[in-house]
């Protein structure tokens, strides 16, 4: 049997209390929700597998933390989510429309993607299918 890449983030959480230790809450969780989580849903745009384990990573997530650090943590990132796309537009409007370092419709899709885990991890409840 191969790695099963859609359960990897079982590692990656289990990993968490350990890392918070050394590098602190706002570290860990740009580490755990800001990359691993958004690119774990990304994929699973793609990928039936990782569609299957997300409900459970986002579970996993909202046991590590408590709804006023999801809120607060996660306000955060939104904040920098629009500092970055501001200096974006600022450096494609400075080097013209020819020039472009992301599609529009990528930056549109990071941020739907964001906005829905945001929605999960902030819920008041988790429904089941």
């Amino acid at each position: 049997m191969g790695i099963e890449f859609h359960r990897i983030w079982r590692e990656q959480i289990a990993a968490v209390p350990d890392l918070r230790r050394k590098f602190g809450e706002s570290v860990v969780f740009d580490y755990i929700v800001g990359e691993k989580l958004m690119l774990f849903a990304e994929t699973a745009e793609r990928q039936p597998a990782f569609t299957r384990e997300l409900p459970s990573f986002v579970a996993a997530l909202r046991g590590l933390f408590g709804p006023a650090v999801l809120r607060r943590e996660l306000a955060r990132l939104a904040r920098q989510m629009d500092l970055d796309e501001a200096e974006l537009d600022l450096v494609v409007h400075e080097a013209g429309e020819d020039w472009l370092i992301e599609a529009p419709e990528t930056a549109a899709a990071r941020r739907a993607r964001f906005i829905h885990l945001q929605s999960l991890l902030t819920a008041s409840h988790l429904g089941t299918a």
